[in-house]
């Protein structure tokens, strides 16, 4: 385990002094992890208390920021913000001074930035489970919370760019490519997603915008990066040089996956050319993932064998195999003859895990057990790593397939319930949760081994014993160059050049996936449905229930977008552009984990009030949390908007 965690291999031609653990680069770094790593604790354990409660409903019955709407996003921002990005933050500054053969630069700038976005995720997390969400997925913390992470955000980009300056033109490679982008792509993401007051389905197309271009701009190439610089240094492979493939999966990783978060607006009232676009790229995204998956399987050859006894190894490739499993994912479920079936059921959430909690966060991981035994007295021991990686993986596979067979059999549920004429709303829901209550059981088992694996992961690192002293692998990173298969191009990828060209893709995408949809008309002509019912005049009570309803997160397991498939026969009129006009942000909707709501007003009359305060009074089966805690004034708040949820052939509500 030691050998695997002290090594590593720097490029050629470069003679980079060792690092202390007083240097400034360790420092930072160290300082990145750790705090990282407390995010990681905190965000898992929340999220296992989330999941217990789509099973055990009244586990917290009576304690508001424990409620399912509030504690599930906190613990996702918790996770993505707080572990994920500063962590890799953390690896970004490790990384590029050691392959740059220099100094991180502008570390104050550095140490600065972790303050703020950790505070500034902290606090939004704070505001979330107190009842200030936002109402957008990945978004849901408030903007002045957001101001405070974009502010850490510019300055480790340019701590990132300033040290990448110091590398030679002529030798960047795809750690630097990867490392020294994804920064720069990561605050124009988080600008882009939180510019605020956009209304109607434009804003779910923002989102879904924001969504991809997270995942995909920051998260999978900051990861991918991470791998490129891991394989050399844990297997003494020579550094990763530039080759046609790597050039290849570089550039067309930063251009297609942004454009493919479309596909998750398939069947909703966005426009159609905007669905059909994300679909192909989600497709095309195969192209980067098989060609970043082929270049790293070329630099582990003849290696394979250190897999089975290095834990970073382990993590790593399995975090690869997690990546390609959570593209194809994505691919499949775009697709609209399985969109019609798994659309707003559990197996969206799939993906999130697959790319989220696996690739991303193992990637990490092995990043952590390479790199923490430089920069504190002791590494993990190979036998807690190991059951790291098995509780990890085990935890996953079952999370995974779970959410997967749920999605489907929610999905043909409310096909069978719509071809018998009998919509999936109200007791006719109950088929759809009791059906898939034993697959959410299997859920919550495997969340819970995840999780078991973090926080044992976490005390190992934290409480990490002295190092056992053992030989490092062959280093190669001496060898001539273009010896790993590598190529030598005549324009060599500068800095200028990465950053501009880095830039401009970012913005074509943006304008492609985000800005000249918004421009489409329908979505800003307001319905009669909108102006009629869908208003919410500031200071009203209409205006008040709706922002209860996003604060208790009401709408991460109720839709409000009628399809037009055969799904959603009997829910009442398709669901149109313009009916989200009056609406900031349009409240889609995640899973339809209880019925969709979009026209729930104009069905027969239920005693709403018991539903919202007592929810198995009447349906025993429900796994609803209680509203008990709200005040009176915000019940009855909450009742006027939810009389609004209108279909416009209806009377209107008393």
């Amino acid at each position: 385990m030691t050998s695997e965690t002290t090594t590593d291999a720097q490029p050629s031609g470069h003679a980079v002094p060792p690092f202390g653990p007083q240097s400034g680069l360790d420092t930072v770094t160290r300082a990145h992890l750790l705090v990282a790593l407390g995010f990681l604790a905190v965000s898992t354990f929340l999220a296992v208390l989330a999941v217990a409660q789509l099973v055990l409903p009244e586990l917290f019955e009576g304690v508001a920021q424990l409620s399912y709407g509030r504690l599930f996003p906190t613990a996702t921002n918790l996770f993505i913000y707080g572990w994920l990005t500063l962590g890799m933050l953390g690896a970004v500054h490790f990384a590029l001074p050691r392959m740059a053969g220099g100094s991180l630069r502008r570390p104050g700038a550095a140490g600065a930035a972790l303050a703020l976005i950790a505070s500034g995720v902290a606090a939004g997390a704070a505001a979330v489970a107190l009842g200030n969400g936002e109402g957008r997925h990945y978004l849901e913390a408030p903007l002045w919370t957001d101001a405070i992470v974009v502010t850490g955000l510019v300055l480790a980009a340019w701590s990132a760019a300033s040290t990448l300056r110091t590398a030679p033109n002529e030798e960047l490679g795809p750690v630097h490519w990867y490392l020294g982008a994804a920064p720069l792509w990561l605050l124009l993401t988080f600008i882009a997603g939180n510019i605020p007051g956009i209304a109607g389905v434009n804003s779910a197309i923002q989102t879904a915008f924001f969504e991809a271009a997270l995942i995909g701009l920051w998260l999978a190439a900051a990861g991918v990066g991470i791998v490129y610089y891991l394989v050399p240094s844990l297997t003494g492979s020579p550094p990763g040089r530039p080759t046609q493939l790597s050039i290849i999966g570089f550039w067309s990783l930063a251009f297609v996956w942004a454009l493919s978060g479309a596909a998750r607006l398939t069947y909703t009232p966005a426009p159609d050319w905007l669905e059909t676009m994300g679909v192909v790229f989600a497709i095309a995204l195969l192209l980067p993932v098989a060609v970043i998956f082929t270049d790293v399987l070329a630099l582990m050859r003849g290696k394979w064998e250190l897999v089975t006894d290095r834990v970073a190894l382990r993590f790593m490739v399995a975090g690869a195999a997690l990546f390609a499993f959570a593209a194809v994912l994505n691919v499949i479920g775009s697709l609209r003859s399985v969109s019609a079936v798994v659309g707003y059921t559990h197996w969206s959430g799939a993906f999130e895990y697959a790319a989220l909690y696996g690739a991303s966060s193992f990637w990490l991981i092995a990043f952590v057990y390479h790199a923490a035994p430089q920069f504190r007295p002791g590494s993990v021991p190979a036998r807690k790593g190991h059951l790291h990686y098995r509780l990890s993986t085990a935890g996953l596979f079952l999370t995974i397939g779970a959410m997967l067979a749920a999605g489907m059999q929610q999905g043909l549920t409310w096909i069978a319930s719509a071809n018998s004429r009998i919509p999936s709303v109200g007791q006719d829901f109950r088929s759809s949760v009791e059906g898939v209550e034993w697959l959410m059981w299997v859920r919550l088992a495997g969340v819970a081994l995840y999780v078991a694996g973090q926080l044992w992961f976490v005390v190992s690192v934290v409480l990490a014993h002295a190092p056992t002293p053992a030989p490092s692998p062959a280093n190669d990173a001496d060898s001539e160059p273009g010896g790993d298969g590598s190529t030598d191009f005549a324009r060599p990828l500068t800095l200028r050049r990465l950053r501009t060209a880095a830039v401009g893709l970012f913005a074509t995408a943006a304008i492609l996936g985000w800005i000249m949809p918004s421009f489409d008309s329908a979505g800003s002509n307001a319905t009669l449905l909108a102006d009629t019912y869908r208003t919410y005049p500031e200071g009203g009570a209409v205006a008040a229930g709706r922002q209860v309803y996003i604060q208790e997160g009401c709408w991460f397991c109720h839709t409000q977008d009628v399809r037009t498939i055969v799904t959603d026969v009997g829910l009442g009129a398709a669901s149109v552009p313009g009916d989200y006009a009056n609406e900031v942000p349009a409240l889609l909707g995640l899973q339809r984990i209880g019925p969709d709501l979009m026209h729930t007003a104009a069905r027969p009359r239920l005693d709403v009030r018991d539903t919202i305060t007592d929810p198995r009074s009447r349906r025993s089966w429900s796994t609803m949390p209680s509203y008990s805690y709200l005040s009176e004034g915000d019940v009855a708040a909450l009742l006027s908007y939810i009389a609004t949820l209108q279909d416009i052939s209806a009377p209107a509500p008393d």
